[in-house]
């Protein structure tokens, strides 16, 4: 994320916390809540990642994601999501 943020790159973190207390070089650094249990990541996937995007994310970073069960639905659109675009 250091690398990124001292891009000049607007980074946004999706995860359970938020990494307070971490050097981004001054930067704010846009925070979406992924939650651990996978139904709930399920459920509210779609809003966070939209959220960072809205807030004009180039660059979402996100925490591992459980790949068993529903999480395994979770890490596939993550992956899905990761995907370059058009």
């Amino acid at each position: 994320m250091r690398a990124l943020v001292g891009q000049g790159v607007r980074v946004g973190l999706l995860a359970d916390a938020p990494w307070e207390g971490r050097d981004h070089q001054g930067a704010s650094v846009p925070f979406a809540h992924l939650p651990r249990e996978p139904e709930e990541a399920a459920r509210t996937l779609y809003a966070a990642m939209r959220a960072l995007d809205d807030a004009g994310c180039a660059v979402i970073l996100t925490e591992n994601v459980a790949a068993d069960g529903l999480g395994e639905a979770v890490a596939d659109r993550l992956k899905k999501a990761s995907a370059p675009r058009p």
